[in-house]
C-alpha cells in the first residue's frame, strides 16, 4: 500500500513437502525485489530443530537451516529492489462496493478453492496478470483515481507462453517449466528447483551442478564485497527431509480434470531428522579463494575439502553431510 509497511503477517511451505528448501530464497528473492516489509515464518517455539511431526513448524534443517545465507540476502538488500511494474488506485466506492483490484487472488485466496488464475469483476478493463509479481513491485494507493493506475510492459518479461519471467531488474528468473527459481546478483548468487533435471545452472560468478532431485544452493559473501573478489563465502544446501523411520506409498488422487499423483502417509517416523545428501559440485569465479571449510548446523567448522583451480576459477565438489560451506582465502 503506497506509503505504509506491508507486512505477510504468517506463512509456512506446509510440511511434509519435500520442497520446503526453496522456500527461503524465494522470499528473500521477492521480498527485496518488491519491498515487502517483512515476512512472519509460521511458527516454532524451540530453539533446536522441531521434533516430528509439527504440521505448521518452519524449524526443519530443510527451512529453517536455508535462513543464514538467505537472511543476509534479504537484510543486506543482496537483491535489487525494482521500480513499481504495477500502481493501482482504488476508489473508496470500489472498496467498499468490495470490487476486486485489477491484480489479486480470487476471493479465496487459497489455490486449493480457486477456480482460475484472474479476477473478474474489476473496474477497468483488462486484468493484470497476477506474474506481474515476480516482475517487479506492485502497489496500491487507496482513495484514488482509477484512471490514474498505470502497469508496465509486462510483455518484455514474462514470456508468451508464460513459462519463464525475469524480474525488472535482471537479477531473478522464474522458470515455471523447469521449477527452477535463480537469483544472480553480484554478491547473492543461487537457484533452487529441479536441479538433477535440469542440468548444471550458470550464473554471473557461480556455475552449479547438482544431480539431486531437488535442491537448493545460495552463494553469498560474509565480507560484504561481491562474490568475485570476496575473500569469505559462504555457500548453503538445502535438500528435502523426513523423520526416521518414515514410510509412504504412492497413491492417485482424483481431482476435478482426473487424477494427481501422490502419496498415502503410512509411517510418520520420529526424531532425528534424516536429510538427502547433497550431490553436486559449484564452479566459481574468484582469483582469492583458496580454501574450503565444512561447517556444522552451528556454523563451526568441521573439516576441510580440496579446491581445484584453473585460471580465474576453482571448483569445489560439495559436501554430502552438511548444510553450509565457508569459502575462504588463507
Amino acid at each position: 500500500v503506497v506509503g505504509h509497511p506491508f507486512i505477510v503477517p504468517e506463512s509456512l511451505w506446509v510440511p511434509p513437502s519435500r520442497y520446503e528448501a526453496e522456500g527461503p530464497l524465494i522470499v528473500a528473492g521477492q521480498s527485496c525485489l518488491t519491498g515487502l516489509d517483512t515476512f512472519y515464518w509460521f511458527a516454532t517455539g524451540v530453539e533446536e530443530w522441531q521434533q516430528p511431526l509439527s504440521k505448521w513448524t518452519f524449524s526443519v534443517p530443510t527451512t529453517l537451516g536455508q535462513f543464514p545465507a538467505t537472511a543476509l540476502i534479504y537484510r543486506k538488500g543482496y537483491v535489487r529492489e525494482g521500480p513499481v511494474v504495477v500502481h493501482e488506485e482504488r476508489s473508496l466506492a470500489d472498496v467498499f462496493g468490495r470490487k476486486l483490484p485489477m491484480i489479486a487472488e480470487e476471493g479465496a485466496w487459497d489455490p486449493n478453492r480457486d477456480k482460475g488464475s484472474m479476477p473478474v469483476g474489476t473496474p477497468i478493463k483488462a486484468a493484470v496478470d497476477p506474474l506481474a509479481y515476480l516482475v517487479g513491485r506492485v502497489e496500491v494507493k487507496y482513495g484514488g483515481q482509477p484512471s490514474a493506475s498505470r502497469v508496465a510492459d509486462l510483455d518484455t518479461f514474462i514470456a508468451k507462453d508464460r513459462k519463464t519471467v525475469k524480474s525488472v531488474t535482471g537479477e531473478i528468473t522464474t522458470d515455471l517449466e523447469r521449477g527452477l527459481y535463480l537469483v544472480n546478483a553480484p554478491k547473492a548468487q543461487g537457484v533452487a528447483g529441479f536441479l538433477g533435471q535440469a542440468g548444471p545452472q550458470t550464473l554471473a560468478d557461480v556455475t552449479i551442478a547438482c544431480s539431486n532431485e531437488f535442491a537448493s544452493i545460495v552463494v553469498v559473501p560474509l565480507d560484504d564485497r561481491p562474490i568475485a573478489s570476496s575473500g569469505r563465502l559462504l555457500v548453503q544446501m538445502g535438500t528435502s527431509c523426513r523423520p526416521t523411520g518414515w514410510k509412504e506409498r504412492p497413491l492417485r488422487i482424483p481431482t476435478k480434470d482426473g487424477f494427481a499423483d501422490g502419496a498415502r502417509i503410512v509411517e510418520a517416523g520420529e526424531a532425528p531428522w534424516r536429510v538427502v545428501r547433497t550431490r553436486g559440485e559449484i564452479t566459481l569465479r574468484n582469483l582469492t579463494i583458496t580454501r574450503a571449510s565444512i561447517l556444522d548446523p552451528n556454523g563451526m567448522g568441521r573439516g576441510d575439502l580440496p579446491v581445484s583451480r584453473e585460471g580465474d576459477r576453482i571448483k569445489v565438489k560439495l559436501p554430502e553431510d552438511a548444510l553450509y560451506l565457508c569459502l575462504q582465502a588463507r
